[in-house]
Order: C-alpha cells, then structure tokens, then sequence
C-alpha cells in the first residue's frame, strides 16, 4: 500500500508538512501536492475528484482509495501513532483554510464563515459519521451505535427557549445556524457552537429531559493541551488532560457554582474520562485544539463521546 498525504499550492505551510513527513521516514508515505501530475493522474484514472479539504491517498494492486476527516486521522495513526498523525492533520486542515481564504481575494470570508458555510451545506447529504471500524448512517443509526447528524430546525428553535441555553448564549455569544445531534439509544444531545468565543454547548433533548434539560459547555482548556467543562454561566468546573494512556481529571479554581459542590464537580470530570476512556478523550482534545467548529466537521468522533458521556455524567453528580 502506497500512502500520499495530499496538501495544495506552494506555501509555507505546504513546506512544513512535507518535511515533517519526509522526516519521518516512514514506509511508503509521502506528501505531495494536490497540483502534481502523478497525483492527477491518479484521481483522473481512479474517477476521483480533486478533493476540497486534506485528505489521504491510498494506492495498490486492488485499487486506489481516498479519504479525509476521521477516516484520514485514523489512517495516519496506523502509521504515525495518534500524537504525529494529529499534529501533520491540524497542519494540513490550517494549510487548506489558508489557501482557500487566499483564492478568494480580499471578499473572501472568514475561516469560520468557511466552516460554517461546510456545515450548513451538509444538510442536503445523506452523509455517513465514521467511527473505528464502523460506517453509520446518520439519518439511521445502528441499534446501540452513537451517530452525528443535523439537527432539525425546530429542535434547535425548542433548544433556544429553554432558560440554560439562552444562558449560554448570553455567556458565551450567538450560536451557528448550523447544528448537529449525537443520538445513543433513547438519549439525544443537541450540539450548538459559539463561533465568537469558540465554544461547544451541549443540550439534552431527549424526550425524558422535557423543558429543563441538561446544558453544558466545552472548549479548550487554557491551560494547555485539554478539555475544559463550564456551566453555562460561563463558570469553569475543570480540565480533562491524557498522559502515558491515563486520563487526568483536574478541577479549575475560580467561582463556585451555585449548589453545586466540590465533591460532586470531580465526580463528574472522573465521570467523563472513566466513561469516554483515554483514546476518545486524547483525540477529542487534539480536535478542540483546531477549534470547535472542526470537532463536528473533521472530527465528529470527539462530539459523539465527549457529549452523550458529558450529559450522563452531569445528569448523575450535579
């Protein structure tokens, strides 16, 4: 199998990527740019298009295939191992946004009008959400199997009415029109992004929460390379960190939480790392690490066990 990680146009960036992977020497992998002719005749032989985001080219004797997203990072961790193939992902996906701004001229939009303009237009595809070694349907997901996929306008409008969502939204900013839902089983939690502070609000609207659901929100911890849990007050309850395969649980100092103890805000976050587990947690954080908006576009494995596992818990310590 022959790997060719595919970047765009010549910039620094590119340069980056393709030395970064030129020095990790490994078997056949290589990074080549999108205008290349061999790798345009690859996609022209194999009936691909010319892909609009990074992805990975994979060629042998049965064919070639292309992937991106999940799927991508997924690949490259069988080669790379989780920690480079993130780094080499976040560098591409930077690259691509940075390039298409730039093809734009001066009326071209934001990097965030470019993600939300990705999201809003997979509203009219019967997409499917990638999860290892599993393909889900995200209009019918498998029994017991979580799946992403858009939320319906009038969830997301019930959503809005609802006092700790509005109290999201006065914390951290006005939401994106374009939102999605992780169902598992009888639970589904509405997935809102703040796209002026960067931050994810998660809202339980299975039919059991009725009109005072559970709301929560998520971001980057700014400490470092984590997870951040806030109320919706905008009050933080603490970090999730992975190292060596063990997930750290690490309570943030500031102001309390209105009838909500000490005790009961580590039980939540040992909840959640115990329920999602050390790979969901790691690779979620290196999702949010690009920004929240890319955690539902390029990584919606992280938005489907870091939201149902955040609700349960919450449901069950605060």
């Amino acid at each position: 199998m022959r790997y060719i990680l595919l970047f765009k146009g010549s910039c620094a960036v590119c340069s980056k990527i393709a030395g970064m992977v030129d020095d990790l020497s490994v078997e056949n992998l290589e990074a080549q740019s999108i205008e290349s002719t061999e790798v345009r005749q690859i996609l022209s032989g194999a009936g691909l298009e010319v892909p609009g985001r990074p992805a990975l080219l994979m060629t042998s004797d049965a064919g070639v295939r292309m992937v991106s997203g999940w799927e991508m990072r997924r690949s490259l961790a069988g080669l790379l191992g989780w920690r480079r193939a993130r780094a080499i992902a976040r560098l591409a996906a930077a690259e691509w946004h940075a390039r298409l701004t730039e093809a734009a001229g001066s009326d071209a939009p934001s990097r965030r009008g470019v993600v939300k303009a990705g999201l809003a237009g997979l509203a009219g595809v019967a997409g499917a959400v990638i999860i290892p070694g599993k393909a889900l349907a995200a209009s019918r997901p498998a029994v017991g199997k979580p799946a992403l996929s858009i939320a319906d306008p009038g969830d997301v409008q019930r959503a809005l009415s609802f006092g700790p969502v509005q109290t999201a939204v006065r914390t951290w900013g006005p939401v994106q029109p374009s939102a999605q839902v992780v169902t598992s089983g009888n639970q589904r939690v509405l997935m809102l992004v703040h796209g002026q502070t960067d931050i994810l609000t998660m809202a339980d609207i299975s039919a059991s929460a009725g009109s005072d659901p559970t709301v929560l929100s998520m971001g980057k911890s700014p400490a470092g390379s984590g997870l951040r849990f806030y109320a919706v007050s905008g009050a933080a309850m603490g970090d999730l960190t992975v190292s060596n395969g063990q997930v750290t649980a690490t309570a943030a100092a500031g102001d309390a939480i209105p009838g909500v103890t000490a005790g009961q805000i580590a039980r939540f976050l040992e909840c959640i790392g115990a329920e999602a587990g050390p790979f969901c947690i790691e690779n979620c954080i290196g999702c949010v690490t690009g920004g929240v908006t890319g955690v539902l576009l390029d990584c919606p494995q992280c938005a489907i066990c870091a939201g149902p596992h955040a609700i349960t818990c919450a449901r069950r310590f605060l």
